[in-house]
This record gives structure tokens, C-alpha cells and sequence, in this order.
């Protein structure tokens, strides 16, 4: 960057950015305001402009009309909507390199940069943070996410049947059973934190695929996904860029790192992997045991809290004591206000705290309310008390509304 307006916005851009990562993480408003939402839709620009705002003024319009609009879904451990995760601080770092660098991480080049060799190296990583044989799991790649991740599990199951199909002559015996499997990435995360009571992680080592959410799991930015095959061709057999000899590496042999194009379905990617990698590298195996055992211990006491007061119902309601809670209950916890007038708007309630977040949903045709523990700076004995004292404003609120 030569010219210093460049150089100032940019610098603008990351005071912003290190002065809202200085707070504590509770401290930060989960929702905005509804003036600043309206502010900044008021702002949008309404069409492309011939000549342009200027970096100046396109950077004031982001710092002081879009930002103050935006959640704090990644800020706050308090945000309990959707599974979203957050973004540790080592991935915040690498991040940053993502978007200086610019990476299109698609064709191995190692002579040209670290990037496709990076990449590799973060999927073994992941794969031992699984507890996973790397080298029973030879085909690997990083996609925009688990959607993306199960839709090449189901074309390399497809290709799989298909040779079958092919080599036998004879579709009558080919197996029906598909064979690759897109299993929840969390199972495995489970196993190797040493939770082990998962229900539903029983075989999961016979799987020949596992999809997931690196940005759930991991913790890292949106959006990021994983795929593991045990089938070290097939996802090549798919995906080959059958033609255009510059996208070739002209690199081949048995072990060689295979260009991400070839296995996916992407050509033109992100370089997704660095936050991956960063994030590992910097809080280990045991780091992640304890983030997920965290989480599980938050949702768990939440459950509980819930499970006893007399207000409100635990879904489903096989939960019927504490260890039934202890066994199924992960980082998500289902809920229902048993009076329905306060169950009609008890997520609008919880939400318009600001306090908390949390996603509706429904259960047995009655609304419902969904908590999910999914950001790295849970802290269970803090997060705890925090959500009960705003379950127990709402409902004093709720009750001085009614019957005084």
C-alpha cells in the first residue's frame, strides 16, 4: 500500500477490531440495537456509485454505521443461538494473515508457497485431535462446511457403488447399503476428550467418511468444514479437473500431496486451513478436551437448573432425572415454559435481555427453546449463575406484567 489513506483506514479497521477484542467476552452486547440496525439500513448504499465513496469514507460507513449493527455471536459466550461457535485467538490471528496473503489454496505448487502443504499438515492434525489413524484416512480436504463436506461423501459414495456396479456387471450384486457414511464430527470429538458415554459414536470407527464443522467444532471462522475418506482415489476419480493442463502440478506419486481442486468441489479456495492449523497448534489435544468438556459441564448444570424449577419443562421429557441428564445431554439443552402464555414469548424475552441468545424451535407442536454451548470462552461456574439470573428476571417481569 502506497498511498496513506490506505495505510490509515487500515490502521482505523484494526484499532477497531483490537478495541472490541479487549473486552471481556460477557461484556459484550449480544444483539444490537434496533437504532443501529435501522441506521445502518438507512446507510446501505442504495446502488454501485460511478466514482466511488473513497476508502475514507467506505471506512467510516463500515466502523460507524455496519458495525455497531452486527451481533456479537463470536464476542459473547452468552450467545446460545444455532450451534455457531466463536474464534479463538490464535485462529483470530491467522485469520488476519488469510485475508493479507490471499491465498487461493487449489493447486499444490510447493515451490510457490507453504500453503497446500499447510493445509495437509492441518487435516492430520485434526485427524489426531479425533483420535483417527492418519494414514487409514488418506483422503482429506477442508470445504465451506459439513453441507458442502456431505455432498462429496455423497458422490464419492455414488462413484463407489458405480465401479462396483461396473466390475461386477451385475447391479443385483452390488451391495445397496451406501458406503460412505457422513457421521457428525462431534462424536469423534467426544471420543477423543474422553467423554465416554457418547450414544450414537458406537462404530463409529467403521464409517468409511466423516464430515464436520471446523467453525463449530474448532472454534475457527466461518465458514469452514472437514472431509475424511477412507478411499484414497475415489474423491479424485470425482472431482479430477479433467482438462486444463495449467491446473496441473505436474506433480504425482504415491503419498504426494494431492492438489485440493482435484478432491473437492471447489477451484477457487480460501486458505481455510491456517486458522485450522493455529488454533491446534496453539491449545493442543488436552486445550480442546477441556473446551468441550466445558461445554458439556455448562450445558449438563443448565439442564439441571432447568429440570428442577417448577416453571419451566426439560424436552424431551425422558430426561427425568439427573442421570438421564448426565447421559444424553451434550451442548444442547431443549426447554418450555410450562405456562403457555409465557412459553408464546419466552424467546423474545431471554433474547431482549441482551443478557443471553437463544434459537426457538418446537417440540410436540408447542414452542420450544434451544440453548447450545458452542463458543471457546465458556466458563461453566460463571455461566451458569448468568443464565439463571436471567431466566429468573424474565420471569419476574413476566409475573409482575400479569398479576400485580
Amino acid at each position: 500500500m502506497e498511498d496513506p489513506s490506505d495505510i490509515s483506514c487500515l490502521n482505523q479497521s484494526q484499532q477497531h477490531v483490537l478495541e472490541t477484542l479487549s473486552k471481556p467476552g460477557y461484556a459484550n452486547r449480544i444483539l444490537p440495537h434496533d437504532a443501529h440496525i435501522q441506521k445502518a439500513s438507512n446507510n446501505l448504499a442504495t446502488n454501485a456509485p460511478s466514482n466511488g465513496w473513497g476508502i475514507v469514507k467506505t471506512t467510516a460507513h463500515l466502523l460507524e454505521d455496519i458495525a455497531p449493527a452486527l451481533n456479537g455471536q463470536a464476542l459473547s459466550p452468552h450467545y446460545y443461538g444455532f450451534v455457531t461457535g466463536g474464534v479463538t485467538p490464535a485462529a483470530k490471528v491467522a485469520e488476519n494473515l488469510v485475508s493479507t496473503y490471499d491465498q487461493n489454496v487449489h493447486v499444490h505448487l510447493p515451490e510457490t508457497t507453504i500453503a497446500t502443504e499447510l493445509e495437509d499438515r492441518a487435516l492430520k492434525l485434526l485427524l489426531e485431535l479425533l483420535d483417527f489413524n492418519v494414514e487409514e484416512w488418506a483422503s482429506r480436504t477442508f470445504t465451506t462446511g459439513a453441507t458442502a463436506s456431505n455432498i462429496i461423501g455423497l458422490a464419492c459414495g455414488r462413484e463407489f457403488v458405480v465401479n462396483n456396479a461396473i466390475q461386477s456387471r451385475s447391479k443385483e450384486s452390488t451391495s445397496p447399503r451406501q458406503e460412505t457414511v457422513g457421521e457428525d464430527g462431534l462424536l469423534a470429538a467426544c471420543r477423543a476428550a474422553d467423554i465416554t458415554d457418547v450414544q450414537g459414536a458406537e462404530g463409529l470407527e467403521l464409517a468409511d467418511s466423516i464430515t464436520g464443522d471446523a467453525h463449530k467444532l474448532l472454534n475457527v471462522p466461518y465458514d469452514c468444514g472437514f472431509f475424511f475418506s477412507r478411499h484414497a482415489g475415489l474423491a479424485q476419480q470425482v472431482f479430477q479437473n479433467p482438462n486444463a493442463a495449467y491446473l496441473s502440478s505436474g506433480i504425482a506419486g504415491v503419498g504426494m500431496i494431492q492438489s485440493p481442486l482435484n478432491v473437492g468441489l471447489e477451484n477457487s479456495r480460501r486458505f481455510r486451513a491456517l486458522p485450522v492449523y493455529a488454533t491446534l497448534v496453539s491449545y493442543g489435544r488436552i486445550g480442546y478436551q477441556d473446551l468441550l468438556q466445558r461445554q458439556i459441564r455448562f450445558a449438563r448444570r443448565i439442564a439441571c437448573y432447568i429440570h428442577h424449577h417448577q416453571d419451566f419443562d426439560l424436552l424431551p421429557r425422558s430426561l427425568k432425572d439427573e442421570a438421564c441428564i448426565n447421559q444424553r445431554v451434550y451442548i444442547i439443552v431443549l426447554f418450555r415454559a410450562k405456562e403457555d402464555a409465557l412459553n408464546n414469548t419466552l424467546v423474545k424475552r431471554l433474547n431482549a435481555s441482551s443478557q443471553m441468545y437463544v434459537s426457538g424451535t418446537s417440540w410436540e407442536r408447542h414452542q420450544a427453546c434451544r440453548i447450545a454451548a458452542a463458543n471457546w470462552q465458556v466458563d461453566p461456574e460463571r455461566d451458569v449463575a448468568h443464565v439463571q439470573a436471567v431466566f429468573e428476571k424474565v420471569l419476574a417481569d413476566w409475573r409482575h406484567e400479569h398479576f400485580s
